[in-house]
């Protein structure tokens, strides 16, 4: 419109002729392939720079490596699964995020984290996987000082549910199959996808659990959360961490997965981050963080008469 309506205005004055348009309008339709090729090309090109600064950023990681002392450590049966004794941990050119921090989760039954945002709750998490290290004071694992323990026994002996419930690039299967020492049997995986209300869902692909995940097929932020759970389920591991497992789910598979939390805590220790405080009242063991660091532990009514930043907490919740 931008040129047939002007040159249409040109030729009736006598400024353009016919045949000068036509030969305009042809060469300019001549232009359209190598824009769309250039700008299709510029699209590409930034997608590239962007996969570049992400293979910089992984590549700028330090590669991790067992300490010189480290060592199969001795079972110790009495030990708490995880303590915090006087940790320090402040990432580079920020302000402290844990100070003095302690506190300890029994090696069975379900610890809730709670806590304001910001307060450290995840990155106590990723201390515990040895994702980061403290600055100063002892974390114990098991028992065992975590530096001392060789890494990759430390996390066969540990899972972790993030908060983007991360999967691999693979199968349905091979996400549920990841961490175990021996394969779990297909009644075992019906069972933890029935439990988590995945079972349906998956039996619905074309595929079933031989489908392919993170190409052409994906799921929901909600099914991948489920389905990560699942995979919680199925674990051999005597430590399970969850970094707000709730946070897509509806009042009914909130529910659910208290159920599955439950049944996991049974056997062994269960570490749960959440801001929703209905999905850990009932948990075992409460571990209160305020500014400062300060920690106030022991069962949710224990906490409501005796914490007074948790019962903000949880009235502030109640609210809503």
């Amino acid at each position: 419109m931008v040129v047939v309506i002007p040159g249409g205005a040109r030729i009736v004055h006598g400024h353009l002729t016919t045949a000068a348009f036509s030969a305009f309008l042809l060469y300019l339709l001549q232009l359209v392939t190598p824009v769309t090729i250039a700008a299709t090309g510029i699209g590409r090109f930034q997608a590239g720079m962007a996969a570049r600064a992400r293979f910089d950023e992984l590549f700028a990681l330090e590669i991790e490596s067992d300490a010189p002392n480290a060592r199969t450590p001795d079972e110790q049966r009495e030990a708490p699964a995880v303590e915090f004794a006087g940790v320090h941990f402040a990432y580079p050119g920020a302000p402290d995020v844990l100070n003095q921090l302690n506190f300890t989760a029994p090696a069975t039954g379900l610890t809730a984290i709670v806590g304001p945002s910001g307060i450290g709750k995840s990155t106590t998490l990723s201390l515990i996987e040895r994702f980061i290290a403290p600055d100063s004071g002892t974390i114990s694992i098991l028992g065992t000082d975590i530096a001392s323990w060789p890494l990759a026994q430390l996390r066969s002996r540990i899972t972790y549910v993030d908060q983007q419930f991360t999967l691999v690039e693979g199968s349905i299967l091979e996400n549920l199959q990841l961490g175990r020492t021996d394969p779990a049997t297909l009644e075992e995986l019906r069972t933890a996808l029935r439990a988590v209300d995945m079972l349906t869902a998956i039996d619905a692909l074309p595929d079933g659990m031989d489908t392919v995940l993170g190409r052409e097929m994906d799921l929901s932020g909600g099914q991948r959360q489920r389905l990560a759970l699942a995979r919680a389920l199925l674990t051999q591991a005597d430590i399970v961490l969850l970094d707000e497992p709730t946070s897509q789910m509806d009042g009914i598979n909130e529910k659910r997965f208290r159920d599955v939390v439950d049944k996991l805590a049974r056997s062994r220790a269960v570490i749960v981050v959440a801001h929703r405080l209905t999905t850990v009242q009932h948990a075992d063991h409460v571990v209160m963080f305020s500014t400062g660091n300060d920690t106030t532990a022991g069962t949710h009514d224990h906490l409501m008469e005796h914490s007074t930043g948790y019962r903000e907490l949880v009235t502030s919740q109640a609210g809503h």
